[in-house]
């Protein structure tokens, strides 16, 4: 007990003379537990030591060995602040490469504990403690040719465990990188000293990284995404400029994701400058991109007031790549945004159609930007703050917003086809009253005659263009069409010809002396008759059926949903697809079967899109059976089972075949467009995708579930399955 007394008591008194000594001695700086507690997590917990060091210019040789030794009396050399602002440099001058002390008393309760020690700088450095070298960062050179520049923006620190109190922190520092190329934006060419706790340091470098750099690389994806769509839409059709200038918009934004992620996360210093160097020239032309977007939509030519800003942003962004000037830059920011605002509301109150949809994305842009400012004036600001706040609710729906008004008015402009498509029916009945009128004038044979002749000439070809399009969609179902009507007309022609035969019976009856016919025959056969007309009537209306079904098939969805018969929809395509390919190869063959659940009754679909989707999985069910059949197996038999089931309010519809199944490896990737299993030509990947989304636009879902058939698998099989809502 007494031992344990004299050590505490010997431990305090060290402790007090050190803290009397650190307050005679103003080039020491004392080192308090407390100093590493609650520090800024915008500084990764790191405590900045500004004050203490002594420095001497240059690097001579074996003279600088000495310097990194404890013993080294430093009094003489120069007492700095080591970030070295280009306003307060060293009165013995900064020529690119220097060494800095500092005299470190450490409180006892952080002794024989871990601290941890990071230098940031866009230079290079070696970090001596008490005369051994603890970490290097960078090259050290004596030159911009032999100095190799580090950026530890995301590096994690360097460890050290302190024994005793007193200690010396030598650093020998180069940074001609940033003093020959140093950005306007950059004030200093130093570095900072940062010591901290490890573990709060190192959990929130680590939560940085995991937090900042997936939404960084985000802020490059999806504006890089909406480039990429619109060049390519823009590469179709050349005429709408509108894309292009889109296309450059988003690519600067994505711009703006690569500046931030590579200035900071980039550890080639020289690289990291150059990006640096970026920024304002970039802060004054990306704004432009936006402006030219927004006239080409509402001006017919491009204003004159564009030129204005596209000269002042040129000359800014060139000036701001040797001098700073952020204000300048930061207010044609401003006025630029202000313009592209007042275009929107022009537009807007010009009733523009759609305009309010880009209205709409500033609006959310201006909310989300007020809401920065008051949280900036308030003290609440933090990073996540800002990227949630300006991106994800502020510049996101902007973009957003701007995609989908180019997607509306692609839309607008095929219903203006559509309207031009029926006065051009309109032209072509004016015209054939005129042609009337034309046969009733003798004297204008010879104009009819042509008239006639170029009427027909655009009849035929506008027949031939409907009727291109319709056997596009009915091009796998007419051989199965075919089959399903031949029926009904046998039917139709059998009893049809039974009932002739009938009549000619019943005439030759008629033929006969009252007194020798037979009324029972007679009333036979007229029952006979009746029954036989019943029938044809039957078969006739079931054959019109058919007919209406390939028409409505044939039609463009209206996009209106109406009640229909799930079990007789997935019947009658089962059936339409299974003749269909017997037709086309008369080599296949598979079992097909239902499994209907009759208490579905009817729900309210588009059918001619869901008929689309059942049809292709069926079609796709068939062709797997026929694969598998290839191999020969014995005692298979190729099967294909479609059921319906109503579970929950929900109908689900199950097209079954024991096929070849899907491969574990391109499951996930059977929904993606253009993504095919099926050799080039027989296939083009855009069935399920397709499929897909027209269930999705039902407010279903559409799975899949399937078993490889390999040759330890037997069993092999898929199971596609249409979720739809009930009534």
């Amino acid at each position: 007990m007494a031992k344990s007394k004299c050590i505490v008591f010997l431990a305090t008194f060290i402790f007090l003379s050190l803290i009397t000594y650190a307050q005679e001695v103003k080039d020491t700086f004392f080192l308090k537990a407390e100093m590493l507690k609650n520090l800024s997590w915008f500084n990764n917990r790191y405590l900045e030591i500004t004050e203490g060091w002594k420095y001497h210019p240059g690097d001579k040789g074996d003279a600088a060995n000495n310097w990194t030794k404890p013993g080294f009396d430093d009094s003489n050399w120069e007492t700095v602040k080591p970030k070295l602002l280009i306003d307060s440099l060293p009165k013995s001058g900064w020529n690119g490469i220097g060494w800095f002390r500092l005299r470190l008393v450490v409180d006892p309760e952080l002794l024989n504990k871990p601290i941890c020690f990071n230098i940031l700088h866009a230079g290079a450095s070696e970090l001596y403690i008490d005369g051994k070298l603890l970490a290097s960062f960078g090259k050290v050179g004596h030159s911009i040719q032999t100095e190799d520049g580090f950026n530890a923006l995301t590096k994690l620190p360097q460890l050290n465990v302190f024994k005793e109190p007193e200690h010396i922190i030598a650093i020998r520092y180069s940074g001609f990188h940033v003093l020959q190329n140093r950005p306007p934006t950059v004030d200093q060419l130093g570095f900072q000293f940062m010591a901290g706790d490890p573990d709060e340091v190192n959990n929130t470098v680590l939560s940085h990284g995991i937090f900042f750099r997936p939404l960084e690389a985000l802020v490059i994806v999806i504006p890089l995404t909406f480039a990429l769509i619109h060049l390519i839409l823009f590469l179709f059709y050349r005429r709408e400029k509108s894309n292009l200038y889109f296309s450059l918009f988003a690519a600067t934004f994505a711009l703006w994701g690569y500046l931030e992620h590579e200035s900071i996360g980039n550890t080639n210093a020289a690289f990291s400058l150059l990006l640096q160097r970026l920024w304002l020239p970039y802060l004054a032309l990306m704004p432009i991109t936006g402006l030219r977007f927004l006239y080409s939509l509402f001006y017919k030519k491009v204003p004159a007031q564009f030129y204005v800003f596209l000269f002042v942003a040129l000359a800014t962004a060139v000036w701001s790549w040797f001098a700073l000037m952020p204000y300048l830059s930061l207010l044609l920011f401003v006025l630029s945004l202000a313009e592209m605002i007042r275009v929107v509301i022009v537009a807007m109150r010009k009733k523009t159609p759609g305009a309010w949809i880009i209205g709409a994305g500033f609006a959310t842009f201006c909310v989300s930007l007020i809401l920065v400012i008051v949280l900036v004036i308030a003290g609440s600001f933090s990073l996540l703050l800002w990227y949630v706040l300006l991106y994800l609710t502020g510049v996101l729906p902007v973009m957003l917003s701007m995609s989908v008004y180019l997607s509306q008015k692609v839309a607008t402009t095929h219903k203006s086809l559509d309207i031009e498509q029926k006065r051009a029916v309109e032209l072509q009945l004016e015209n054939t009253r005129k042609e009337t009128e034309l046969k009733k004038a003798a004297e204008l044979k010879t104009a009819y005659d042509a008239l006639e002749e170029a009427h027909a000439s655009l009849k035929a070809t506008q027949a031939q263009l409907i009727q291109s399009e319709k056997m596009a969609s009915l091009g796998e179902l007419t051989a199965g069409i075919a089959h399903e009507i031949q029926n009904p007309l046998n039917f139709v022609n059998n009893f049809s010809e039974v009932s002739n035969e009938l009549i000619e019976e019943l005439k030759a009856e008629k033929a006969k002396p009252i007194n020798e016919r037979d009324n029972q025959l007679e009333d036979d056969i007229l029952n006979d008759l009746s029954g036989n007309l019943e029938k044809i009537n039957h078969h006739g209306k079931r054959a019109d059926a058919i007919v209406k079904g390939m028409l409505q098939h044939s039609r463009s969805s209206s996009g209106t949903k109406e009640p229909t018969d799930i079990n007789a929809l997935c019947d009658e395509y089962l059936r339409l697809a299974y003749h269909g390919l017997r037709a086309k190869d008369k080599s296949f063959n598979a079992k097909f079967a239902t499994d209907f659940d009759n208490s579905i009754g009817k729900i309210n679909v588009m059918p001619q899109e869901l008929g689309r989707v059942i049809l292709n999985l069926i079609n796709n069910a068939f062709y797997a059976v026929s694969e598998r059949k290839k191999l020969q197996e014995q005692d298979y038999e190729p099967t294909v089972t479609v059921k319906t089931i109503k579970e929950d309010n929900r109908i689900k519809i199950h097209v079954v075949d024991n096929g070849t199944g899907i491969p574990p490896s391109i499951k996930e990737k059977i929904f993606n467009p253009f993504f095919t299993t099926k050799p080039t030509g027989q296939g083009t990947g855009l069935g399920l995708s397709l499929s897909f989304d027209i269930v999705k636009a039902h407010g279903g879902a559409l799975q899949v579930d399937s078993t490889e058939h390999t040759p330890g698998n037997r069993q092999g099989g898929t199971t596609f399955s249409i979720i739809l809502p009930g009534n």
